[in-house]
């Protein structure tokens, strides 16, 4: 369903010890849409595809997620005290 190029399929292995197959297997058992926002990714070339989450301590694969909601937890830092805070000044300001 999405283009990967080779140097991805690569970098799936070298980043994250996965294979493009895993990678497959993952995207279909989501349906195809990211494990955040339940949306499918939007975009050209690499944000069109869905994004290996991982934990940056400990490398371990989470799931797939869009561009948008990958960013999202990487400028939040992956805190969830900055992403508690984030949802309170929306419900404060909503």
């Amino acid at each position: 369903q999405y283009y990967v190029s080779v140097w991805s399929a690569h970098r799936l292995v070298k980043e994250y010890g996965i294979t493009l197959e895993q990678w497959a297997e993952m995207a279909e058992s989501q349906g195809f849409v990211c494990a955040i926002c339940r949306n499918p990714p939007t975009g050209k070339g690499a944000r069109a595809v869905l994004n290996v989450d991982h934990d940056h301590t400990t490398g371990k694969v989470r799931q797939l997620l869009c561009d948008k909601c990958n960013r999202l937890l990487g400028c939040a830092m992956e805190n969830l005290d900055v992403l508690r805070a984030a949802i309170q000044y929306l419900e404060k300001h909503g």
